[in-house]
């Protein structure tokens, strides 16, 4: 049957043979960009998985530091993480159709994911444990206020030797702006620490601030109250008060008996009295008591006018029995008045001492009755609020053990299984790396297939020259030149045909190499639209060589069959032809 082949057949074999190798091409080339991208589309959903996992994780650590926060900042007075379970962001994502479709794209994520839901309850209860042993509290907090209690203590003292050490003034120990307690209380810091102290601290802080308004207001009524003393004044006033009338006493003796020689001071100055006057102590008794100095500036005149009637008297009686008369009547009407309006002032100088004496009573029975009573009552509120302080850092101390007990061991437990998770998404997706081997195992099936078309189409043309050669041998060449002609054009457009599968093989390779970084970039929107479309170019170069060779073909199969029917030539004819 293959010796009956005429050579048309032969070449119409050989372009299906070569067609067929093409299309083989073709078909491969397809297959392999389509494996390719769904590979590179399989990468993509891995890459997203590993990175949604990665966000739980970050989730997941940011809720522990928000746990941590409860116990690390003191501004932070409860938890502000979210208690539940299933409404934190892991929880959410863990009980949501992502997490089943994440277990869809990786089958051995399902036990892990279902092995994660037992800690991640137990870490959110012992969140929840933690904020309920927590009380807020300071550190330094007991520290404070046994400060506050020394610093009212203290006050109190300089209070009470202002009293008994008879200060000059009390009028700037009561001021609340110095006051340590008050500015605590007022300030920025103790408003934090009240609203973060708990019930029983709140309730003793609040009647703290009422009891030291009310001392605040005893110790400024005690410093408008108190008034500094003059120890000794009223018993020397009263001595020189004594005096003085002992001498007009020994005056009118020395009257009546008619002596010149009166036994007596006339000078004031030279009075223990005079010399008061015009001391230095007096002028510090005036400066200190308004009362008292006008009281004393009063006595002044009189007790001139006194001694002055002692010397008028002696001057009197120096003139002998006539001048008894005379003294005596300056005696009644001089020394004795003036006597008893030195007497008054002198009485009004004690009344006053006797005033600022009382006012220092009374301020000892203010500080005694009232301030010392709302004292007790302070520094036993500070008291309290310190017990409540220490109860705070124990809450503080059971949070704390919750935290290092149940909750951190929790967290790792969580945090493990989720890089586990990651992990295994990352070695379940597809890779690039898987990617590029079928890339490569597409170009060399298509390689392949090509060598064996160009080796089928140098096959046919050598076996089509050769049969030509045996039906034409001896006759005229130009069949021959004809067939070779052919079989030339015929590897020609096999070779052709070559260069274009290898060309198509070259170019699969280069969009598998490009496909992970394609899938990086592009949107998933935009797939449908950059799906790879068939190359025929290469079918229309071999349309376009074949062309030619049919008209070739056709020419020399019908100067075959004229020369096949025609009369056999004799040697003599085939000479006069030629």
């Amino acid at each position: 049957m293959v010796r009956n082949l005429t050579v048309g057949k032969g070449i119409g074999i050989g372009f299906g043979v070569m067609l067929a190798a093409l299309a083989a091409v073709v078909v491969l080339a397809l297959a392999g960009i389509g494996g390719t991208a769904d590979r590179a589309q399989k990468v993509i959903d891995g890459q997203a998985l590993e990175a949604s996992l990665a966000q739980r994780e970050l989730d997941h650590l940011e809720w522990l530091g928000q746990v941590g926060a409860l116990l690390t900042d003191g501004s932070v007075t409860e938890l502000a993480a979210e208690a539940g379970d299933h409404r934190c962001a892991f929880g959410k994502w863990l009980y949501s159709d992502a997490r089943r479709e994440a277990e869809g794209k990786v089958e051995a994520l399902a036990p892990l994911l279902k092995q994660i839901e037992a800690p991640h309850r137990e870490l959110h209860e012992s969140a929840v444990r933690m904020s309920e042993a927590h009380r807020q509290a300071d550190a330094a907090l007991p520290g404070l206020i046994v400060a506050r209690q020394v610093e009212q203590l203290s006050w109190a003292g300089l209070v009470r030797d202002g009293i008994v050490g008879n200060a000059a003034s009390l009028a700037d120990l009561p001021d609340p702006a110095r006051c340590g307690l008050c500015k605590w209380l007022a300030g920025e810091r103790g408003v934090r620490t009240r609203a973060g102290g708990g019930e029983a601290f709140g309730k003793a802080w609040d009647a703290l601030a009422a009891s030291h308004a009310k001392l605040h207001d005893s110790a400024r009524k005690l410093g408008q109250t108190y008034a500094q003393v003059h120890p000794g004044l009223e018993q020397t006033l009263t001595v020189h008060l004594r005096a003085h009338r002992s001498w007009v006493d020994q005056l009118g003796e020395a009257t009546i008996a008619g002596q010149a020689d009166l036994g007596v001071a006339t000078d004031p100055p030279t009075c223990a009295y005079g010399a008061l006057l015009t001391s230095k102590q007096w002028a510090e008794y005036s400066k200190r008591c308004p009362a008292l100095h006008e009281a004393l500036t009063a006595s002044r005149a009189p007790h001139e006018k006194l001694h002055e009637s002692a010397t008028r008297i002696a001057a009197a009686l120096a003139k002998g029995p006539a001048g008894r008369a005379e003294a005596e009547r300056i005696f009644e009407r001089d020394a004795l008045p003036a006597l008893g309006r030195f007497g008054e002032c002198v009485h009004a100088s004690i009344a006053a001492e006797r005033k600022l004496v009382e006012a220092r009573r009374q301020a000892l029975q203010l500080y005694n009755e009232v301030m010392l009573p709302l004292l007790t009552e302070n520094v036993r509120l500070l008291d309290q609020m310190k017990l409540a302080s220490e109860s705070g850092l124990e809450g503080i101390g059971r949070a704390e053990a919750v935290f290092a007990s149940q909750t951190m061991p929790k967290a790792r437990t969580v945090q493990a299984l989720l890089r586990e998770a990651r992990r295994r998404a990352h070695h379940g997706a597809t890779t690039s790396e898987t990617v590029q081997a079928a890339a490569s195992d597409a170009r060399r099936n298509v390689a392949a297939v090509a060598a064996v078309g160009i080796v089928a189409s140098i096959a046919i043309a050598v076996g089509i020259l050769l049969r030509a050669l045996r039906r034409m041998a001896p006759g005229p060449s130009a069949g021959a030149e004809e067939a070779a002609a052919a079989a030339e054009q015929v590897s020609s457009v096999g070779q052709a045909l070559a260069r274009r599968a290898a060309e198509q093989a070259g170019g699969l390779h280069r969009v598998a190499r490009d496909l992970p970084a394609l899938a990086d970039s592009r949107p998933a929107d935009d797939e449908a639209k950059c799906e790879p479309q068939p190359d025929t170019s290469a079918l229309t170069t071999g349309a376009r060589a074949f062309s030619p060779l049919r008209d070739r073909l056709a020419r020399w199969r019908n100067k075959a069959r004229e020369e096949q029917a025609a009369p056999a030539l004799t040697p003599s004819d085939r000479q006069k032809r030629g």
